[in-house]
């Protein structure tokens, strides 16, 4: 039988345990959710805001399984059936860059504003 990396996921101890082996700390929680996203064969979508963590867990499962990461950088409008089924690396780069500019224009006090802040 070849080893796939995914016989570690045995329970949640388990699995806090091989994430600290990689340096990342994770709580009962987290572990929680990928033992039984694992066992019921179920993706795990995580969401929240810049920097706390998101990419960092993925990262983090990805070198404690010895397996490559595969990151989407989602975006304002971008749905499950885009993200998965319609995905193009050029356009969602580009919105990116266009979210950036737009943000780097608003952060700026010199900038003039429209009657809607943009």
């Amino acid at each position: 039988m070849t080893n796939t990396g995914y016989e570690t996921l045995t329970s949640i101890d388990a699995i806090t345990a091989g994430l600290a082996s990689v340096g990342y700390i994770s709580t009962r929680e987290i572990s929680t959710a990928i033992y039984l996203a694992h066992n019921l064969r179920k993706p795990i979508l995580i969401e929240g805001p810049a920097g706390v963590g998101k990419t960092d867990l993925a990262a983090s499962m990805a070198r404690y399984l010895d397996i490559s990461l595969n990151r989407l950088q989602c975006y304002e409008g971008l749905d499950e059936g885009k993200a998965l089924y319609e995905w193009k690396y050029g356009k969602q780069l580009l919105y990116t860059q266009l979210l950036k500019e737009k943000l780097g224009d608003w952060k700026d006090p010199a900038k003039p504003r429209s009657k809607f802040g943009l």
